[in-house]
């Protein structure tokens, strides 16, 4: 086969496979609006549960644990000091949504952690490859 007609019909199998997909979504949504909300919340639950085993396998079969040993609990949270200028930016950038305060803190601290890895990685960036 020349190289043009496996363009082609390596084009012409992508092509299929991505009406066959858009189908096949369009079927799950039909099927899904049959259902009852109580029926499509079992069959979400269902399918989160069969993710979930899925990904225990997975990880089973490369040797790792079940599920990350690291807690977020454990994790140090930043100091009331170090998120201030944060919470402000926070209110800068959203200002017409009303948080809660832990909201407000979570959102903070998400910010300071973005601001935190683009920092490092920058830095990682400019540093000589060895």
């Amino acid at each position: 086969m020349g190289k043009k007609k496996r363009a082609e019909s390596e084009a012409e199998a992508a092509r299929l496979k991505a009406v066959r997909s858009h189908q096949a979504s369009l079927r799950g949504l039909a099927s899904a609006a049959r259902l009852s909300p109580e029926e499509r919340v079992e069959r979400a639950r269902k399918a989160g549960l069969a993710a979930a085993a899925k990904r225990r396998r997975e990880r089973a079969a490369a040797g790792l644990p079940e599920h990350s040993t690291k807690r977020s609990a454990d994790t140090p949270q930043p100091s009331a000091r170090a998120l201030e200028p944060w919470l402000a930016e926070v209110d800068r950038r959203w200002p017409d949504r009303e948080f809660t305060a832990e909201a407000r803190r979570r959102e903070a601290i998400l910010l300071l952690r973005q601001h935190t890895a683009a920092v490092n990685l920058a830095e990682a960036a400019k540093r000589p490859k060895k």
